[in-house]
Parts: structure tokens; sequence; C-alpha cells
């Protein structure tokens, strides 16, 4: 008996569209590029290039999007789409289908500008937050003092803290911008890697100069790798001799040339608090500390061509039409819609497919290397991931167990151990992936460890781990922070 003859995309193509009537047909050359895509098995972006829908349009049909991997369901979306663009086009008069497309041309073209994370540290009461404020009120979308300072506690596996995330842009960069807004909190976000910061802004008080606090932050900030620094020193208003003013620069630029950053660093001068009540007074001060991140903060090298690694940071599922949404930031590599990716750590691996991408609560195709994102992962239940785990390209990663690194261990005023210790030491490493325990080894030579010592340590853990050399992790007793470190070497 012969099999019946199977229908040509041509012919499938063709009855998806014949049903919506003569007048919404493809055109001849329309139907023929698409056929040639989907006889050469090539993935959606082709397709959205001959289409040319607006980000709107795309959002429209976003359920299909996932299936576009398996044949009838790419035709039925072909002729959807073909039918929603020419129905848009008709309907371009419709004042909400032009604020959308407007409002989707505008997101995407912000996300084009370079992306860089920047984090305020300094002591507490120097103006912290008070200056995030005045940031999103010239460059951003204004969020008053009370709100920011007001931010609720969460926890970060285990550790809890208060963070603030707000955005803003100059002409030419867009900031994601974290505020702490306790002591504690600054210290604890900066070791666990809740902030991933390319620069810092340290803000001084004028009428106090650096405190212990702001000594501490700035070892801080150098031992988890923030490379560079501006100083804005706040509160010059109470200050009426200028040369007070200076001698306190001059202390600054001192301090951070001791803990290894220039002391040619920008210092602006100015009063947060002046710029939000009266920007007559100090909007100036405000708009150059802007100009020197764009010009100070050097454009962190992006490794878009290695194959893509995130590690999740936050997974919820009540807000996801497939399956799970996962939030993250990108180490390395680029991801697109329709990307099958890898869940690895603390659960036996499993497979996903990427049905959307969200970066700043926009949508887009594609995302790459130091972008914070939300990903829309089809037909996964939230049980089959969790925050910790990495999502990466299948096969990319191998775990290890046995590791060198070079670990600061904190003093008992930053939180960490009271007392030293000594080889064969147990403690917990959270690291990519994994929370798990491992043993210490100490070099030759070297019989123990006080709090406050900078050590290559050799590592071996209970739990191989996906890790690389330059990963930065951290160790914990319990909910107790003692040490924060970067592998330096691979040794199995």
């Amino acid at each position: 008996m012969n099999e019946p003859e199977q229908p040509s995309k041509s012919d499938i193509v063709s009855s998806r569209t014949r049903g919506y009537g003569d007048e919404i047909e493809l055109s001849d050359e329309a139907m023929r590029d698409l056929i040639d895509i989907l006889d050469s098995g090539e993935d959606i972006n082709k397709i959205l290039d001959i289409l040319q829908p607006t980000q709107w349009e795309i959002d429209r049909f976003r359920l299909l999007l996932h299936q576009l991997w398996s044949g009838p369901q790419a035709n039925q979306f072909l002729a959807e789409a073909e039918l929603w663009v020419r129905r848009s086009k008709q309907e371009g008069t419709i004042p909400e289908f032009r604020s959308q497309a407007d409002s989707a041309h505008a997101a995407h073209a912000s996300l084009k500008k370079a992306h860089l994370n920047i984090g305020v540290i300094g002591p507490d009461w120097a103006g912290k937050t008070t200056l995030t404020s005045a940031l999103t009120k010239f460059f951003g979308e204004f969020q008053p003092y009370d709100e920011i300072a007001q931010a609720p506690k969460q926890s970060t596996d285990g550790i809890t803290l208060s963070i603030v995330q707000v955005e803003y842009q100059s002409p030419s960069r867009r900031y994601t911008h974290f505020d702490f807004p306790e002591h504690s909190d600054t210290v604890k976000a900066m070791i666990v890697g809740a902030a991933r910061l390319d620069g810092a802004i340290l803000v001084i008080s004028a009428d106090e100069g650096p405190t212990p606090q702001a000594r501490e932050h700035i070892l801080l900030a150098r031992q988890v790798g923030v490379k560079t620094i501006v100083v804005f020193l706040n509160k010059t208003d109470r200050v009426q001799d200028p040369e007070l003013i200076e001698l306190i620069e001059l202390e600054i630029r001192e301090l951070v040339q001791k803990y290894g950053y220039p002391d040619d660093l920008p210092v602006v001068k100015g009063s947060a608090l002046e710029a939000l009540i009266d920007p007559g007074l100090s909007e100036r001060a405000i708009r150059e500390l802007v100009d020197c991140l764009d010009t100070a903060i050097p454009l962190p090298e992006r490794n878009d061509d290695a194959p893509f690694l995130m590690q999740v940071d936050d997974v919820r599922s009540e807000a996801a039409r497939l399956g799970v949404l996962v939030k993250g930031y990108i180490e390395r590599g680029r991801i697109r819609v329709g990307d099958t990716v890898e869940i690895i750590g603390q659960m036996p691996a499993t497979r996903a497919t990427c049905a959307a991408i969200e970066i700043s609560d926009t949508r887009v195709v594609e995302a790459s290397s130091g972008d914070t994102i939300e990903l829309e992962l089809a037909k996964t239940d939230v049980s089959a991931i969790q925050r910790g785990q990495v999502l990466c390209q299948p096969g990319s990663v191998v775990l290890h167990n046995k590791f060198q690194a070079e670990v600061y261990f904190l003093t008992a005023m930053e939180g960490g151990r009271v007392t030293p210790f000594f080889p064969q030491y147990r403690p917990q490493f959270h690291l990519p992936g994994t929370d798990t325990h491992g043993r210490i080894d100490l070099p030759e030579g070297t019989e123990l460890v006080m709090p406050g010592d900078t050590v290559v340590i050799n590592v071996e853990l209970v739990t191989p781990a996906t890790i690389e050399e330059q990963t930065r992790f951290y160790i914990r007793e319990g909910s107790k922070i003692i040490g924060t470190g970067v592998i330096t070497a691979i040794e199995d």
C-alpha cells in the first residue's frame, strides 16, 4: 500500500493564507523566499528579515515562537505574521498602534547603547541614596528618596540584604545602578555577587571626610575586582572653607592610591540634596558625574563569541505563558530566541528552549555577554530549575572539583572570623551552580591564616562545580561570609 503523498511546503503555506481571503495572500516573491528558508532549515531570524515586523508585532506571536522549529507550526506562524503585518499597515492611523510601535522603537534604540553596571559605595549617611535619586531625576525615570530608602530585604543564597536597582542613560551609555542602603548590605552584596559591577561611585561627605567604612569599601572593591572608581564629594554646601575641601580631596586621592587605584581618578564636588530640591544649584555636578562615568570607566571586554553561560539569579512562573521565567547575568556568549540551553548544577542536567528574552522590560530577539536578562524557558516546570544553577550552551561546560585560588579572608569587623584557621579546614564554598563543602590546603610553609590575610590556597570540593579560571566565589561558615576569592588555576 502506497503512503499518501506529503504536501509540499508551498501547498502548506498557500493553504494557511487562503483561509483569510484573496486580499491577504502572500506575494509570489515572499512565497519563494519563505519556502527557500523552510527548505534550507534556516531559523526565525531569516524569516523576520523578510517580514520585517515591528517588535510589537513579534510580541503578538510569542506563543507561536517556541513552536517554530517544527514544520507545520512554522508555516502557521508565517501565515499569521503576514496577516498581522498587513492589517497593522492598514490600521496605522490608530493611536494605540502608533504609540506601541514608537515605544518599541525607542526602547530598542536605547538598548543599542553600551551597557554598564555601576554600584554606589561609601559610608552610611554620606548621601548615597540621595545621589541615586538625583541621578534618576536627570537621566532616567525619577525615583524619590523615600522609595529607594525603604527597599525591602531580600535573601540571596541565605544572605539577607537590601539592594536597590535603578536605570538611567547618558547620550552614549545605558547604566544599571545598584544602591545598598546600609554598610553591611554593601559588604554582603559585593561579596556574594548580587551586583556585578563594572565600576563604582564612591560617595564621601565633605563634612566628614574618609571614614573607616569608606576605607573598607575601597579595599573590598579592589578585592572583588572593581577596576574603576569615580568619587562624588557630597555635601560641599556644608563646608564654607575651600581649602578644607581641597585637603579632603587630597586625603581621598592618597587613600585610593593606597589600595591600588590611581590617584588621578575623577573627583566631582557637589550636593545631591541641593540637586533634588533646587536643580539650578547642583544640577551641574550631577551632569559632570555622569560625564565622568562615560569617560573614566572603560567599556568592559565582552566575550560574545564564547559559548553561552549564565548563572540563574531568580526563578518565577506566575508571569510566564509557556513555562518559567529565569533572570540572570550573561557571563559570556550570546543567546537568541529559539536556542536550546542546558541547565546544570545541583540537580541532574536538563535542556530547555528559550521562548522569549527581555532586557529592561523590553522584548528582544538576542542578548549577549554583560546583559542582565529575563528568559522564558518553554515547557519547563518551576521545580526543574532553581537559583544558583547555570544555563549554558549544551555540552560547553565541564565540571571540576580541584582548583587553586587567591582568597581574601574578612576581618571580624567586616563580618568574618575572629580566630585563624589551619590546614585541612572545611568551610562551605559558593560557586556558580553549586553550594558545597570543600577542603582547603595551605601553601608549603604556611601554618595558619589570620582574618584579614590574602593567601593562595588549594581547594578540593565535595561536589564538582561549573568553574573556570577567573571565576569568582565566596566562602561561608553557615550564614557568615568569611572570604572572597578568584580561581587562578584548574587542577583536575
